[in-house]
């Protein structure tokens, strides 16, 4: 798919910034990008919902969508942390809170990233819980492979539905 394009094509896209009504009556924000009329022709065109990390709604996503879109596709991607105001994506992510669940045998991340990323975090003042569990490493929530560790995730979910209710929940 690199570099399969012809360099004769007239390839184009469009790119905006729109908006969509979300829950509670919030407007959100999203990147949209889609080939052009000319280059889609007639045709409907395949969609992509792209999801970004933190720090968030970034350039990054903005380039991927982009690029996507030179592809032929119809790609959106929703700026899930719009609810937390507006600025620079590294302004918004640090009004972001978050959580984490860890498992003490992971090594991806280890526990050494795991205690940098915390430090890092602390430094910077920033809202976070972190949670670690002993005898249990990376997917410990995946029921159906042999990672599982059912006490690990029975109160891993208790924790994630916990800062759903305090934190989500308006």
């Amino acid at each position: 798919m690199w570099n399969s394009f012809r360099t004769d094509a007239r390839t184009g896209i469009t790119a905006e910034v729109i908006t969509y009504p979300g829950g509670g009556g919030d407007e959100i924000h999203a990147w949209v990008a889609r080939p052009t009329a000319e280059q889609a022709g007639d045709q409907p065109v395949p969609g992509i919902v792209a999801v970004h990390h933190l720090p968030g709604w970034d350039e990054f996503y903005r380039e991927f969508s982009e690029r996507l879109a030179r592809h032929g596709y119809s790609v959106i991607c929703p700026d899930l942390f719009c609810r937390f105001g507006h600025g620079t994506p590294d302004d918004v992510a640090a009004r972001v809170r978050s959580q984490g669940l860890f498992g003490h045998d992971d090594q991806h991340p280890s526990p050494a990233q795991v205690d940098l990323h915390e430090a890092e975090l602390k430094r910077n003042g920033k809202a976070y819980e972190f949670y670690r569990y002993d005898g249990a490493g990376h997917g410990f929530f995946y029921y159906h492979t042999p990672m599982y560790r059912p006490e690990q995730a029975m109160d891993g979910w208790e924790k994630v539905f916990g800062f759903f209710s305090r934190d989500l929940s308006g």
